[in-house]
């Protein structure tokens, strides 16, 4: 089956916008930053100030997303990431200030809250519901784009000399906003006339009742399409589905609450807990490496550009085991792996560079695996006239990753790296626990585990 004009495109678009993202906002630029400062918590406050102007622009933009155009939408947060990028090229060449590296911060995060919601929303509109594969697809475009960006970045460094200096720094961002056109371009062609009309829409699932729920209005109508009756969704006759869609289960739900809001709230808490974890510790990674381990910038990249290759292996391997097991049994899976190498880092000397390294890169391949599983998830259960609202909603994440970078710069500051890493793996566990309670519930409706995939899958062909 042929790729939709959009999720062509926004392959494309996840390519060269993380590669660029990679290189203006990695290592690069939390390095000059702490240079300038010569404090982890500045570091953090720019990167709250980023996360809280993601947030305040993503909550507009998921509800102009719904009721107006996801593709206008996009054109509008083309133009913002230009302004963003003019602003942060001219003022690190002219007056790299703390106040004003905060300022070009807040317009970055504007930029992504914008874009991260509607194209979320217009993506998931263009996949077939069960197709997650597409999911895991966009997200190995991602991590290699990352990957390739942070392999710039050590060239770059290696070509000017391999020392940590301002100067060096600021010349790995540019290219980064340089890169950053090419993104910009793409995001003006989208086109949400060229979106999936019903195979998109979300799957059914059971009310309180114990009866099929019906998630958007008229999903049955349409030219010739083929209507499962057990499942209430349209389904195209010729597509090869990743998952099945969801059964009606006999079962009734524990909760009085729409499984559709009760899947979305779970999936939210635990995303907002593990956000506000990752986001103590994931930006000062490169500090750590430059304070405790004494490594050189290129060496620091090369990690850097190697751990997007560890999460894309991963997340291959990730869709394949939950084709067997089940997406949400996988995801707690390599959860409780991330905690514990997590934990295991603030143990391990920081003279045997090579053990710390390897533990990080594992840590970090597994702790990324199932992202686009669980995504997946979520986009099977929202019908599409509130997914802008939804990805909108999930944007509170965003400024717990990146809201708790202030708290995670402090701790550093008072307490050191080790600790902070305990803190964070603590807060990764329970952020576990909405996760095991949706299993639970999924697998006491029958709609979750090996057995349902296959037999779903087998009545299906």
């Amino acid at each position: 089956m042929p790729l939709n004009h959009n999720v062509k495109l926004t392959f494309w678009w996840s390519w060269f916008e993380n590669l660029s993202a990679s290189v203006r906002s990695g290592d690069a630029l939390s390095a000059y930053i702490y240079l300038i400062s010569r404090r982890t918590s500045t570091v953090g406050i720019i990167q709250g100030i980023n996360g809280i102007s993601q947030l305040a622009a993503a909550v507009p933009a998921g509800y102009l997303c719904d009721i107006l155009r996801r593709d206008m939408v996009l054109r509008s947060g083309a133009v913002l990431g230009l302004l963003a990028a003019g602003t942060l090229a001219t003022t690190m060449s002219l007056a790299p200030t703390i106040v004003n590296l905060a300022v070009c911060a807040g317009l970055l995060g504007i930029y992504r809250g914008i874009h991260s919601v509607a194209m979320e929303s217009i993506f998931a509109d263009s996949v077939e519901a069960g197709r997650s594969s597409l999911y895991t697809k966009k997200y190995i475009v991602t991590v290699l784009a990352a990957g390739s960006g942070q392999l710039l970045s050590f060239f770059v460094f290696l070509r000017l000399g391999n020392r940590w200096r301002m100067g060096d720094c600021r010349a790995v961002v540019e290219a980064g906003l340089l890169l950053m056109l090419a993104p910009l371009v793409l995001m003006l062609f989208f086109n949400d006339d060229l979106a999936l009309d019903h195979a998109s829409e979300a799957v059914t699932l059971p009310d309180a009742s114990g009866a099929p729920t019906s998630n958007a209005e008229g999903c049955t109508d349409g030219p010739d399409p083929e209507l499962d009756m057990e499942r209430n969704t349209v389904i195209d006759p010729g597509s090869e589905l990743d998952f099945p869609l969801l059964p009606t289960p006999a079962a009734q739900p524990t909760s009085c609450c729409p499984p559709a809001v009760f899947v979305t709230l779970l999936l939210t808490l635990s995303d907002l807990l593990s956000g506000l974890a990752s986001g103590m510790t994931v930006k000062f990674f490169a500090i750590f490496f430059l304070e405790q381990c004494r490594l050189r910038p290129a060496t620091v990249a090369a990690v850097a550009a190697a751990a997007p290759c560890g999460v894309a292996f991963a997340a291959a391997a990730a869709q394949r085991i939950a084709a067997r097991v089940g997406r949400v049994e996988v995801s707690i899976c390599t959860r409780l792996f991330d905690v514990g190498l997590l934990s295991s880092m603030a143990f391990i000397s920081t003279a045997r560079a090579p053990a710390m390294l390897t533990v990080h890169l594992l840590r970090t391949a597994l702790a990324n695996s199932t992202r686009p599983l669980m995504r997946s998830v979520l986009m099977e259960v929202v019908p599409k006239q509130y997914r802008g609202k939804v990805n909108a909603f999930e944007s509170i994440t965003m400024f717990s990753w990146s809201g708790s970078a202030a708290l995670g710069g402090v701790l550093i500051e008072r307490l050191g790296f080790q600790a902070t890493f305990l803190v964070t793996a603590a807060i990764k566990l329970a952020a576990c626990v909405p996760v095991v309670v949706l299993c639970v519930t999924l697998r006491r409706l029958g709609l979750s585990g090996a057995r349902d995939w296959r037999d779903g899958r087998a009545a299906r062909r």
